[in-house]
């Protein structure tokens, strides 16, 4: 991989914001991808691990964070990625033992979300009991829907399997740096995707047995975290 960036970092206002923004460009050659083979027994299917791709990544990336009072600071970041195939070897020939053959045009990109993003709001309040804080944070959080596989290739039901666009929304309320003798507690309780967004995140192709499923996102979930640090 030859990998380009330019970015810069940022603390600004004393320090109260901070943004800092990168882009990069990535040239991938020799990636190893999963090869159709075209020498399989007559009626089976099989593939093999090779290095047959040539891919460019570009993307950009930020992120922030802002102190606004002493309680309340926001977070976030956002990223952008496009990824295009130059080569993609794994084509099989009509010809049984012919070479693979490329097909960079028809490759989607396998766990990769083109837009990715988040937000949070965080506030803290002393307790007057020690260096004992109350603390929150709800977050927002938001990722396009992602291909499970490379091409309708080696996976017929590829446009059908790709992942739900995801918004979800989380929480977390507690109480940290208790004293508890010479270290210190914690107590978390927390929510996870608070708007029980049933979402499809991942395939899984059997085409060449003619069906194929996939799995969902957990739903709400709720819970407590205990800690100590000595």
């Amino acid at each position: 991989m030859t990998s380009y960036e330019i970015g810069v970092k940022t603390e600004l206002f004393d320090r109260r914001l901070r943004v800092n923004i990168a882009g990069y460009h990535n040239i991938y050659k020799n990636l190893a991808v999963n090869i159709p083979r075209t020498d399989a027994p007559a009626g089976t299917f099989a593939t093999q691990i090779g290095n047959a791709g040539r891919v460019n990544y570009t993307g950009v990336e930020m992120d922030m964070q802002a102190i606004l009072t002493d309680n309340f600071s926001v977070d976030g970041n956002i990223g952008y990625v496009d990824v295009k195939y130059k080569q993609f070897l794994a084509g099989q020939s009509p010809t049984a033992g012919a070479p693979p053959v490329n097909i960079a045009s028809i490759v989607t990109p396998g766990y990769t979300s083109p837009l990715t993003a988040n937000a949070a709001i965080n506030a803290q309040f002393p307790l007057n009991r020690g260096n004992a804080r109350l603390i929150g944070r709800v977050g927002y959080t938001h990722e396009d829907g992602k291909y499970s596989f490379s091409s309708i290739n080696s996976a017929p039901f590829n446009e059908a399997l790709k992942g739900d666009n995801r918004d979800t929304i989380d929480a977390q309320l507690g109480v940290d740096r208790i004293s508890i003798g010479g270290a210190e507690g914690e107590i978390r309780f927390w929510a996870k995707n608070l708007t029980n967004a049933k979402d499809f995140v991942r395939g899984v192709d059997f085409g060449q047995l003619g069906f194929a499923g996939g799995y969902f996102a957990e739903p709400r979930t709720y819970g407590v975290t205990v800690g100590a640090k000595f």
